[in-house]
């Protein structure tokens, strides 16, 4: 089990996890290799992910188009779990206004994020908006080459997760909560609170699915994991996802207000997210979820050969002599 295997533990800072020097740690199961120090072009193995979503080039190998990707205000919304602020995890997946990071832009003394340039001495992110009403992506950026060798232009030298320690414990913890509605199993306890105090949020007594759902969005984000969750949810309870899809009102583009606090080495404090008083309500156009949303469909050609499987499943009940496995086949 790999639990019990002593190869993995969590890294002690959430935010550790995602700078070049802290590839293959202990935490880091399975995760793509991206050659270091090299740049992006042509077909080069190395990870992209800066260019596509850095806000500016001075965190970034020097490209950034990343500017209007920026979070939701159903995501942002995430990092409030009760009355806790999830400050760790938050600071270190979005960036937005009064954020700190001395890691990046380091010749200039840190990257400061912001609107307002009336302190010379921080270095601002002059980009388009109104104040405090953007936050973009922070995770996965790791600097600019002066910052950290493993950086290059179309490269940011930082491995790519596809499984840490920290997903096993969670999923250990919904592995034994199954069907139930709660658990308070006290070792699915003790895993799922490892990785929540790691992020410096309080220990849960009880766990549900839903407790796990938002830990698992706000701890993976980035890392390819909330859509395959709400499918796997889905194969037995789909009102339940089809509603929490259309709970987060995917067609209004909501306008919000943020601002961090933050100390002077990085440390993030506390931040303040709220509706923006004077956005007026607007909506787009937006994919309306339903059964269909979790399946593939047969590729056309397989329904031409073989027009049965567009028609409803039958049960079948097999007997003794319904399967018979012959030279025939093979």
């Amino acid at each position: 089990m790999v639990i019990n295997s002593g190869r993995y533990s969590l890294l002690a800072n959430y935010p550790d996890l995602f700078k070049p020097a802290n590839d293959n740690s202990a935490e880091s199961i399975f995760a793509f290799q991206w050659i270091d120090g090299i740049n992006g072009d042509g077909n080069a193995p190395t990870n992209t992910f800066p260019s596509y979503f850095a806000c500016v080039g001075q965190i970034s190998g020097g490209e950034a188009w990343g500017n209007y990707v920026r979070a939701t205000y159903d995501m942002m919304k995430e990092y409030t779990d009760g009355t806790e602020q999830d400050i760790i995890r938050r600071k270190a997946t979005f960036m937005g206004d009064g954020d700190y990071y001395p890691e990046l832009n380091t010749a200039e003394g840190g990257f400061w994020y912001g609107w307002d340039n009336s302190d010379e001495t921080k270095p601002q992110y002059n980009g388009s908006g109104t104040e405090s009403t953007v936050v973009n992506v922070k995770k996965g950026i790791t600097g600019a080459m002066a910052d950290d060798p493993a950086v290059g232009r179309r490269n940011s030298g930082l491995n790519t997760y596809q499984l840490r320690y920290a997903e096993v414990l969670i999923n250990y913890a919904e592995a034994v909560l199954g069907n139930s509605a709660t658990t308070t199993d006290a070792t699915a306890l003790e895993y799922f609170n490892m990785v929540r105090e790691r992020a410096g949020m309080s220990k849960k007594a009880q766990l549900n699915w839903e407790t796990i759902r938002r830990e698992r969005r706000v701890e993976f984000c980035f890392e390819g994991r909330t859509w395959y969750d709400l499918v796997a949810r889905s194969y037995y309870k789909q009102d339940e996802v089809v509603a929490f899809i259309e709970g987060q009102e995917r067609n209004v583009p909501y306008s919000y207000l943020f601002t961090a606090e933050t100390a002077e080495d990085g440390t993030p404090v506390s931040f303040e997210l709220k509706e923006n008083p004077d956005w007026t309500p607007t909506t787009r156009p937006a994919g309306v979820p339903s059964a269909a949303s979790f399946i593939l469909p047969y590729p056309e050609n397989e329904l031409i050969r073989n027009p049965l499987l567009s028609e409803p499943p039958v049960d079948w009940v097999f007997g003794e002599g319904d399967v018979r496995i012959t030279d025939e086949l093979f």
